[in-house]
């Protein structure tokens, strides 16, 4: 069995939280909504958190705070039988929203309340990676 290690953050704003559609430039799940993520290249998936943040959105480090670290969610991948997905999940506030620029990964962004992203096509589990850090209703 594969284990493909990833980071997903949760930017959270007046209560809502930052969706991102995925381009059709990336390698998977475009057209999708998601968080930011990315491939967990570096050892501390924090730190990766971080890095990915700054790369899709534009928002630097220090305009972000950490409010909660969930524990790692693993998730089998749906066309490989052989390939688990396990998520490092974090969610940070945000002080700048009109900062945000996005990178070529996505094409649009929204900030949603939570309990409205079951109307969105998202990856799969994205709901269930985000309701490690905050209970949806």
């Amino acid at each position: 069995m594969k284990t493909i290690k990833v980071v997903s953050s949760f930017l959270i704003y007046d209560s809502q939280i930052l969706l991102l559609k995925r381009s059709q430039l990336v390698g998977s799940n475009q057209g999708r909504w998601a968080g930011v993520s990315g491939y967990l290249e570096l050892p501390n998936p924090l730190d990766q958190a971080y890095k990915e943040i700054l790369e899709e959105t534009g928002i630097p480090k220090n305009n972000v705070q950490l409010i909660k670290e969930g524990d790692f969610v693993e998730v089998p991948d749906s066309k490989k039988d052989d390939v688990t997905w396990r998520i490092y999940p974090f969610l940070f506030s945000i002080t700048t929203p009109e900062n945000i620029v996005l990178d070529w990964e996505h094409d649009e962004m929204a900030w949603v309340y939570p309990s409205d992203i079951k109307n969105f096509n998202t990856i799969p589990h994205l709901h269930s990676v985000l309701s490690n850090l905050i209970t949806i209703v």
